[in-house]
């Protein structure tokens, strides 16, 4: 049997749970700006703007893959990547490398609803390969 006194105090913990963002799906959460890749997701099937800029000081090759050709991006550089992509179906990915094999870091913004905007930042600890747009409206990177 539940004691009365502690039925207030569960509901306070849920409401700081979900004021926190502890226990709302990550379409729910807000994130524009640096956003983890769990911290992004679009409605599946709707059109989405997707934006890559290179704001490193070296070129960084990118491919649509399966859609496009390598492009080189210059430092600094940006392109709209959103042609013959008709929102996340069916799933799409972006692979990009430097081809002096230093690192490439990503970060993932979502300046609006619909936009998904890839950049590439100076890094020298690790390297990302990928961004994947999945068909469910996850965004991946790898």
């Amino acid at each position: 049997m539940a004691k009365w006194w502690k039925l207030p105090l569960a509901s306070l913990g849920l409401g700081l749970g979900v004021a926190l963002g502890w226990l709302l799906p990550a379409a729910a959460q807000n994130c524009t700006v640096a956003c983890r890749s769990e911290q992004i997701r679009f409605v599946p099937g709707q059109p989405l703007q997707l934006v890559v800029v290179n704001r490193g000081f070296r070129p960084v090759m990118i491919e649509k893959t399966g859609r496009s050709r390598p492009l080189m991006l210059r430092a600094g550089q940006s392109i709209d990547l959103s042609q013959g992509f008709d929102g996340t179906r069916p799933n799409m990915s972006v692979t990009f490398w430097d081809e002096t094999t230093l690192p490439v870091r990503v970060e993932l913004h979502r300046p609006a609803t619909n936009q998904l905007r890839i950049e590439f930042v100076p890094t020298t600890a690790f390297t990302d390969r990928a961004v994947y747009i999945l068909n469910d409206g996850r965004v991946l990177i790898y």
